[in-house]
C-alpha cells in the first residue's frame, strides 16, 4: 500500500471512520500497552476505556485555537469560543431551559464555561509570550496534516500531527502538573510511542529522511504560573518506544487473528504477592 496524507480530514473521522479504522493510531496502541489484550477485548466490545475530563476538554479548546493562530496570529479564543451570559443560564447555573436553547440557536461559536475561556486565554497569550513556541508556530506550514501508511510486517498505521513545518511533526500538550514533572507523566501517557510514530509517519510519507530527527512538543501548563517549554526526548527513549510499539503491533494482530482476550497470566493460576505485614 502507498502511503498517503490528508489535509482536510476531520478529527472525528480521523478517529472513527470505519474507512480509517484499519489504520492504529498511536493511542489505541498505548492503550494496548498499558491494558493488554484484555483492554483490547474491552474495545471490540465498545467498551471505552477513557472518557476524558476537564482537562482534555481544556486542552481541545487551547488545541482549537492553536490550531486556527497558525495561520491567523490575530485569532483570539474568544473568537471561537463563546461563555454563555448568566440571564439564559437556569437558576442553578445549568446551560438548559427554553431561554439558553434559544440563545444557542443564534451562535456560531463552540460554548464553553467561564473558568475554560479564562484560563485558555491566559494559556495563549503565554504560548505568544514564549519565543521558543513561537518559533516552532512561525515555522509551521500545515496543521492537522494526517498520514496513512503500512509497515513492511503489513502494520496500517496513522498519525495526526498539531503542525509541522512540512518535514517535522509537533504536538500540544496541556498539563495541570509542575511543569518539571511532565517528562514522567509523558511516559504514563505514552508520549514517547507518538514520539516514534509521528517521526516513523513522515519518514514513510517522503517528508522527512532523518529518523532521528527530534519530535517536538509544546507544553503548557493549564494552570498557574501556566509555564510554556518546548520539549524533546533522548532518542534512546524514542528507539526504546518505537520497539514497543512495534512488539505491541505484533501480539495485536496475534490476538485479533485468534480471538484470545486474556493475557498469558490471566490463564495460569497465580500465586498471590501478599503485602509483608499479611505475615506478622
Amino acid at each position: 500500500m502507498k502511503p498517503f496524507q490528508l489535509l482536510d480530514l476531520s478529527n472525528e473521522d480521523y478517529h472513527s471512520s470505519p474507512e480509517y479504522y484499519d489504520f492504529k493510531s498511536r493511542s489505541r496502541i498505548t492503550r494496548f500497552i498499558n491494558h493488554g489484550r484484555a483492554g483490547l477485548g474491552c474495545e471490540k466490545r465498545g467498551i471505552s476505556l477513557f472518557s476524558g475530563n476537564a482537562g482534555t476538554s481544556l486542552g481541545t479548546v487551547v488545541d482549537v485555537w492553536l490550531d486556527h493562530f497558525a495561520s491567523n496570529p490575530r485569532v483570539l479564543p474568544s473568537d471561537l469560543f463563546i461563555v454563555p451570559p448568566e440571564d439564559v443560564l437556569s437558576s442553578n447555573g445549568q446551560r438548559r431551559g427554553k431561554p439558553y436553547t434559544e440563545w444557542l440557536e443564534g451562535q456560531d461559536r463552540e460554548v464553553v464555561s467561564d473558568t475554560e475561556m479564562e484560563k485558555a486565554t491566559i494559556m495563549a497569550d503565554r504560548i505568544k509570550e514564549n519565543p521558543r513556541a513561537m518559533e516552532l508556530i512561525d515555522s509551521t506550514v500545515c496543521t492537522q496534516r494526517s498520514i496513512f501508511w503500512q509497515t513492511e510486517d503489513g502494520h496500517k498505521l496513522k498519525v495526526r500531527a498539531d503542525g509541522d513545518d512540512g518535514r517535522v511533526p509537533w504536538d500540544l500538550k496541556t498539563t495541570s502538573a509542575p511543569i518539571d514533572a511532565f517528562p514522567g507523566k509523558s511516559i504514563s501517557f505514552g508520549y514517547h510511542h507518538q514520539a516514534a510514530m509521528y517521526i516513523d509517519g513522515f519518514v514513510a510519507m517522503g517528508l522527512l529522511d532523518d529518523p532521528y530527527v527530534c519530535f517536538k512538543f509544546l507544553v503548557v501548563q493549564s494552570v498557574p504560573p501556566y509555564r510554556v517549554q518546548v520539549m524533546v526526548y533522548p532518542q534512546q527513549v524514542v528507539d526504546y518506544a518505537r520497539a514497543q510499539v512495534y512488539d505491541a503491533l505484533d501480539e495485536m494482530r496475534d490476538a485479533e487473528a485468534s480471538g484470545c482476550y486474556f493475557d498469558p497470566a490471566d490463564l495460569t493460576v497465580t500465586t498471590m504477592d501478599v503485602p509483608r505485614w499479611a505475615l506478622k
